[in-house]
């Protein structure tokens, strides 16, 4: 069993990949806040592995200053963007893997079993990167919601069920529930969660 501590840049970006991770029979999250003053309680539970996401909008959401000096265990990063500088400098503290925030599911847990071998991990999409060079994630024209999903998806985000969406934008609770079928199809995504996670990466939905 691999036992991993995760710090994600809010708690519905955290809460999917919490969602994701436990479901693999072979690993298990002993530990996950999006509070970067935590990082270095997470030795307490003396986890075999970090993962980290940063969002597009932050700067060094993860503060070199912060890291334990004598951490040994490996270290994945999530982070749609990297100069060669920032990935000389993760690599330097020990950093084994970088892969883009939206990672299929597959690719993740091939990657933490790769750095669990010993091995360093770059994605394709991180791999030629440059000075001052930049890797996006897709543009929201590019997602195939219409209006009325987008606006489902961030009253999800919200917090709302679907009789309180229903409520809101006076439909019915079977419409409500076509919509959200609909959402999930879309975005390929299984759980309320997953879509919500999915939407704030993407910039579809605002917390």
């Amino acid at each position: 069993m691999i036992e991993i501590v995760v710090y994600g840049s809010n708690s519905l970006v955290l809460a999917g990949l919490v969602s994701t991770l436990n479901r693999q029979e072979n690993l298990r999250v002993v530990n996950s806040s999006f509070s970067q003053t935590d990082l270095m309680s997470a030795m307490e539970f003396q986890p075999d592995l970090l993962l980290l996401e940063q969002s597009a909008d932050e700067d060094w959401w993860v503060d070199p200053a912060r890291l334990p000096a004598d951490l040994e265990l490996p270290i994945i990063l999530l982070q749609d963007s990297l100069s060669d500088g920032e990935m000389s400098e993760y690599l330097s503290l020990g950093f084994k893997a970088f892969l883009p925030r939206l990672i299929a599911v597959d690719e993740l847990i091939a990657t933490i079993n790769a750095v669990m071998l010993g091995l360093i991990v770059i994605h394709p999409d991180l791999a030629l990167f440059a000075e001052n060079s930049a890797i996006t994630p897709a543009t929201t024209s590019e997602i195939p919601l219409t209006s009325r999903e987008k606006e489902v998806l961030q009253l999800l985000a919200n917090g709302l069920d679907n009789k309180a969406i229903a409520l809101q934008l006076q439909i019915s609770k079977h419409t409500v529930k076509f919509h959200i079928s609909s959402i999930l199809s879309k975005l390929d995504v299984s759980s309320r969660t997953e879509a919500v996670t999915f939407g704030l990466r993407q910039g579809l939905i605002l917390l």
